[in-house]
C-alpha cells in the first residue's frame, strides 16, 4: 500500500499541472492516439507506478495491470521476434478512444501535446487538434517553459 503522504503529494502535482493545461468539453484528440503509442516514448516515475497501482485497486481493477504498463514503458521485446510486446499503451481503451486510467495517468501523458521537447515535435501529427497549444522546450529552457514539472522530474525516481 502506498504511503498516503506520497499519494496526496502526487495528486497535488497533478492538480498543479492541470492549471497549465487548457480545458476541453470533449476529447480533442478524436481518433488520434499517437501519445498512447510506443513512438511517443512515455515514461513514469516509480512514484507514479505506485499511484497507478493504488488507482487500479481503488477502482476495483487488478493491480497486476501495472506490469503490462511497465513492459510498455520499458519497451519490453518478445524474445523470439525482438518486436515490442506492446505497440500501444495497455491502458488505452479503443472502445472509449482514450485512457482507461485518465485521472491517474502519468505526468508525461498529461503534458504530451501541450509541452514537448523540440526534437520530439515530429511525433505530433499535423492533424493533431492540440498542435496549436504546444509549448516547445529544450534542455536549457525546460525550467522556464514547464516550471511545475521540475521538482517532479528531479525526484530521480524514473523507471
Amino acid at each position: 500500500m502506498m504511503d498516503s503522504y506520497y499519494y496526496e503529494q502526487t495528486e497535488l502535482v497533478y492538480k498543479e499541472v492541470d492549471k497549465y493545461l487548457p480545458e476541453h468539453k470533449e476529447n480533442p484528440c478524436k481518433d488520434c492516439k499517437m501519445c498512447c503509442t510506443i513512438m511517443a516514448s512515455q515514461g513514469a516515475t516509480l512514484l507514479e507506478f505506485d499511484y497507478i497501482r493504488e488507482y487500479l485497486i481503488k477502482t476495483g481493477r487488478s493491480p497486476e495491470e501495472i506490469e503490462k504498463f511497465r513492459d510498455y514503458v520499458i519497451k519490453l521485446k518478445e524474445p523470439e521476434t525482438n518486436k515490442p510486446v506492446h505497440l500501444i499503451c495497455p491502458f488505452y481503451s479503443s472502445t472509449k478512444k482514450g485512457c482507461s486510467i485518465y485521472p491517474a495517468r502519468p505526468l508525461s501523458c498529461r503534458t504530451f501535446g501541450y509541452f514537448i521537447k523540440d526534437e520530439r515535435l515530429h511525433l505530433i501529427p499535423d492533424i493533431c487538434n492540440l498542435k496549436k497549444f504546444i509549448k516547445m522546450y529544450t534542455d536549457y529552457t525546460f525550467a522556464s517553459v514547464v516550471p511545475f514539472a521540475l521538482p517532479f522530474y528531479e525526484s530521480g525516481f524514473w523507471l
